[in-house]
């Protein structure tokens, strides 16, 4: 974990909308634009491409990203670097055209994502405050590019008239993937009364200071992309390299917080609702789209995963159909391997729309399991991870939601005063 494998840049402190679930208004008043220097863009992507890991690059943070008019530069210039994995951003949609649409989709790895929000005009307005969801409803029926490459995003709340349940059915009938995603309090900036679940205390821990470096447009390293306030900064990249302060004690000591369950010891983060039991994340997604296919799925008493283990030279993947005790999964595997082998087990572990792909490789032992009968041609294996490695750790705090029930009972409405009363959500995380 010597350097980040998510790095979130804001090339522009600017946005041009005043949306009901975003602290941009009350944040940015009083405050100057500021523009990242070119400089600096250079020297973060240069030291990423001196990295061996491929790392995914986010170039959206608290802004508009394309009312920076070098958008397109910066997106030129990251995906020339072979180190960067995939470039996303997230825009309001309001500077796009055709054209641009066709530039933006014309680079492999950009993955773009429109936050619409709505399938009416009235509820647009409702959220953004701005009148223009015609000429994007327009823009999006009549485009003739790969719809496929883009995402339209809607925040779900709690309030009446939310279009989130109805969002996925219009614009995927339209040809373009979606994501719902459950308003978040942004680290306690906003009032929470529309949140679509409650504050888990007991759970504290958090991806974002573990797997992302997150840089605002003056080159100062947040906690993460929910701090608004912008008080804590851990360095800054115009002056010392990402792999130092990523390193240096004060983000260590974050990071530790959050791996060891301890995030909410740190003040910014004590009254935040991103640290979520992956399994309720992926319960609340489920219920919001019902299509969702979340990458748990219940099998009698445990949640199962599709898993890689490195293996000499090749990679294998195996299902993990239990776990035995803290650190010894039960597996499936087509590829059987002898008595005892030491492998490399290439774990999942993020579960939030943002951080798909990220994972964790953790040494093991992979040790054919003669008790347990074959099933087709995969036949039974255990693997036994070594509790020396760093990445066990990481790793562990996943552990309970890969076991625990995914499809516990919702106790409210996402919808009390709509005709979509039959898709409730839950509230608080389970297991608390």
């Amino acid at each position: 974990m010597g350097f980040p494998t998510k790095v979130q840049i804001q090339t522009i402190s600017l946005c041009n909308y005043a949306c009901t679930m975003c602290p941009y208004p009350e944040t940015s008043a009083g405050k100057v634009t500021r523009r990242l220097e070119w400089g600096v863009f250079d020297s973060i992507v240069e030291q990423i491409g001196q990295q061996e890991q491929v790392v995914m690059l986010c170039l959206m943070l608290q802004n508009e990203p394309l009312l920076d008019k070098r958008f397109i530069d910066f997106v030129e210039r990251a995906d020339r670097c072979p180190t960067v994995g995939s470039i996303s951003t997230v825009t309001n949609g309001s500077p796009l055209s055709a054209t641009l649409l066709d530039r933006l989709c014309s680079y492999d790895k950009l993955r773009l994502t429109i936050s619409i929000n709505a399938v009416s005009r009235g509820r647009y307005l409702a959220v953004h405050g701005q009148d223009r969801f015609d000429r994007i409803h327009q823009l999006l029926r009549s485009w003739k590019g790969p719809r496929e490459r883009i995402t339209l995003s809607c925040v779900a709340t709690s309030e009446p008239g939310s279009e989130a349940i109805p969002f996925v059915g219009h614009w995927r009938a339209l040809g373009y993937s979606t994501r719902t995603i459950p308003v978040k309090n942004r680290a306690s900036e906003r009032d929470r009364s529309n949140a679509v679940h409650g504050l888990d205390e007991a759970f504290g821990h958090c991806t974002y200071p573990v797997d992302t470096m997150t840089i605002l447009a003056n080159g100062d390293v947040i906690p993460c992309c929910q701090d608004w306030s912008g008080r804590t900064s851990f360095g800054n990249v115009s002056r010392r390299s990402m792999a130092e302060i990523w390193n240096a004690p004060e983000l260590r000591a974050f990071r530790e917080a959050a791996i060891a369950g301890e995030i909410r010891e740190f003040p910014g983060c004590r009254d935040c609702d991103h640290p979520m039991r992956s399994s309720t994340s992926a319960e609340l997604e489920r219920q919001l789209d019902p299509e969702y296919r979340p990458p748990i799925r219940r099998i009698g008493d445990f949640s199962s995963h599709a898993v890689r283990i490195h293996r000499q030279e090749t990679e294998s993947t195996a299902v993990v159909v239990g776990i035995d005790a803290p650190g010894v999964l039960r597996v499936m595997l087509g590829d059987p391997a002898p008595d005892e082998e030491p492998v490399e087990i290439i774990l999942p572990l993020a579960y939030s729309r943002g951080h798909e792909g990220l994972t964790i490789r953790c040494r093991g032992t992979l040790v054919r399991d003669g008790a347990r009968a074959t099933t087709g041609r995969y036949e039974p294996h255990r693997v036994i991870l070594d509790p020396g490695d760093p990445a066990h750790r990481f790793w562990s705090w996943y552990r309970d939601d890969w076991t625990h029930p995914t499809d516990s009972p919702p106790s409210r409405d996402l919808h009390p005063s709509s005709n979509h009363a039959e898709s409730p959500l839950v509230t608080s995380s389970p297991g608390a």
